[in-house]
């Protein structure tokens, strides 16, 4: 699993959510494609869940906000290609949903209305 913080007294929503090496950019994914944002939040950890149980085809090249999003029952693949060079994180796909997971839970103990 990946070791994550939640800094709630960040200035920008980036920096809310750290990720220790050599998964940071995880955190800049959730923030910039998921945001504070409780139901994207659940909605995406449905798509991963379905993807983990094969309910779901395969995630492939899905565009974000910022990030393309390749997943399947055993990888996902995080690219952001706005930047120079590009960033990119791979990851197993049950600890990005552990991740997404845990953003939602911190946002609803953190009083973020759950239809938003």
């Amino acid at each position: 699993m990946l070791t994550i913080r939640f800094d709630p007294s960040a200035k920008w929503l980036d920096d809310r959510i750290k990720v220790d090496p050599p998964y940071k950019h995880v955190g800049l994914f959730i923030g910039s494609d998921i945001q504070a944002s409780v139901q994207s939040a659940t909605h995406f950890a449905k798509v991963l869940r379905d993807v983990l149980s094969g309910a779901r085809a395969p995630i492939e090249c899905a565009q974000g906000n910022a990030w393309l999003i390749d997943a399947d029952r055993e990888w996902t693949t995080l690219t952001n290609t706005y930047t120079t060079p590009p960033l990119e994180v791979r990851l197993h796909t049950s600890w990005l949903l552990d991740a997404v997971e845990r953003w939602r839970q911190h946002l609803i103990d953190q009083g973020y209305p759950l239809d938003q």
